[in-house]
């Protein structure tokens, strides 16, 4: 059975291909978790879905501090920046800092503070994994 870390990284994988729908099913249940976890992971399934596709860079603290205090120009010309290429790799970056959400604080500058909640819970329910 996969441990907290891995779900998290299994559940971000599947989200950012499409495929998250599949987790409610037995057979993806069955060979990742106990049965006294699969609400959890289906919990955190529903959060990560949330998370992937309310991903907006552009309202990540990152950027706002980057724009901050700048001119209408500076801010302009940053968010021309952010080409379709550019935001695919925000994108993937976002999608690892999820996975890394049990080791690393870097999500919290990619999602906007009113979502810190978010992860927080995320965070809660995955130290629920595994424990009898």
């Amino acid at each position: 059975m996969l441990n907290a870390a891995d779900i998290i990284k299994m559940l971000v994988g599947l989200g950012e291909v499409g495929d998250l729908d599949i987790v409610s099913g037995e057979t993806i249940l069955s060979v990742t978790c106990n049965v006294k976890d699969r609400p959890n992971v289906l919990a955190m399934a529903t959060i990560i879905d949330q998370l992937l596709r309310s991903f907006d860079y552009e309202k990540s603290p990152e950027f706002e501090l980057r724009i901050e205090g700048k001119s209408s120009q500076v801010q302009a010309m940053h968010r021309k920046l952010l080409s379709s290429e550019r935001r695919r790799q925000l994108s993937e970056r976002f999608g690892k800092a999820i996975a890394d959400l049990l080791e690393s604080r870097e999500v919290y500058d990619l999602v906007p503070i009113a979502n810190h909640d978010l992860l927080e819970e995320l965070k809660t329910i995955a130290s629920r994994i595994g424990r009898v």
